[in-house]
């Protein structure tokens, strides 16, 4: 077990067997290891700082003898990229930050949200600042992509016009969950003008949202969005996203968004992509697979937006 600040400190987490350690020092039958890749938040005068965070174990339970690494299976419902601090009770100060990528649910309070993440062999566990809600939020990571070859653990990318694809009077459906956590399908129609536009009602009044979208190769970018209601009164913000499509067959359009890339991908991580599905079976279907039982199986592909 993990324990911060001292040897019977609250407990956060697990370390596994078989992980490599780094011991800073050692006070009796306790140690104090490096927890790699988290910074902890402290309160200073004016903010926030940052600072390695550390945590104590048994000393007992470390050795220089190699042991295989195999961590149990996971437990609650996988989400990802979401921000937040998490602490070791709720409404208290975080002890170290979410990190973009997968993270386990495992219990939902009113107040906060129960969590676990993973990284290099420790597994840290507390409450979220504010409940979690959502597959999956915008704190994305950088996508992984190749732009040469197909490296080991990456998938192979394809070749995709976009602009063939995204035709006038072609529609598109974006898988979207909404705030009580449900999925629904949106169709998006691709107009003569070059947007995409999606029509819907919302307190009993229609509206029309629509994005400029720019087509060139394997490149897509959607500006806006702009919103007009039935009596003309409209809403817009700034926000461009890019995106580059890796695959394609009859019912999906596999694009990777955020690809901060200078030539074309020849490989991905299906985790980092997001499907534009091209019939509405194909949306339904991955609905109906997002709506049943939480599990801790990959993401469901959620359109998140800008």
């Amino acid at each position: 077990m993990l324990h911060l600040d001292e040897a019977d400190g609250p407990e956060i987490g697990r370390v596994f067997a078989g992980a490599h350690v780094r011991v800073l020092r050692i006070e009796g039958s306790a140690a104090e290891i490096a927890v790699p890749e988290l910074d902890r938040p402290r309160r200073v005068q004016g903010g926030v700082t940052n600072v390695a965070l550390t945590a104590w174990v048994d000393a007992s339970s470390l050795g220089t003898r190699e042991v295989p690494f195999s961590p149990p299976p996971l437990e609650g419902r996988t989400v990802r990229d979401h921000y937040s601090r998490v602490a070791e009770r709720v409404e208290s100060f975080g002890f170290f930050y979410l990190r973009c990528g997968p993270f386990q649910i495992l219990e939902q309070g009113p107040k906060s949200t129960r969590v676990a993440q993973r990284v290099g062999g420790f597994e840290l566990v507390g409450w979220s600042e504010l409940p979690i809600r959502g597959s999956r939020g915008d704190f994305r990571c950088p996508a992984r992509v190749a732009e040469e070859g197909v490296p080991v653990g990456l998938t192979e990318a394809h070749s995709v016009d976009v602009a063939s694809v995204l035709r006038a009077d072609r529609t598109v459906h974006w898988l979207v969950e909404t705030n009580d956590g449900s999925y629904v399908c949106q169709d998006w129609h691709v107009t003569k003008k070059g947007e995409l536009r999606h029509t819907g009602r919302a307190n009993g009044e229609r509206f029309e949202t629509e994005y400029s979208i720019e087509r060139e190769g394997s490149r897509v970018v959607l500006l806006g969005p702009t919103t007009r209601t039935a009596n003309g009164s409209g809403l817009g913000y700034g926000c461009g996203a890019d995106y580059r499509a890796v695959d394609l067959d009859a019912d999906r359009l596999v694009l990777v968004p955020h690809a901060n890339v200078t030539r074309t991908i020849t490989a991905y991580d299906p985790d980092d992509t997001e499907v534009w599905f091209l019939s509405e079976s194909a949306c339904k279907e991955a609905a109906a697979r997002a709506s049943s039982p939480p599990t801790v199986a990959s993401v469901a592909p959620v359109h998140t937006g800008c």
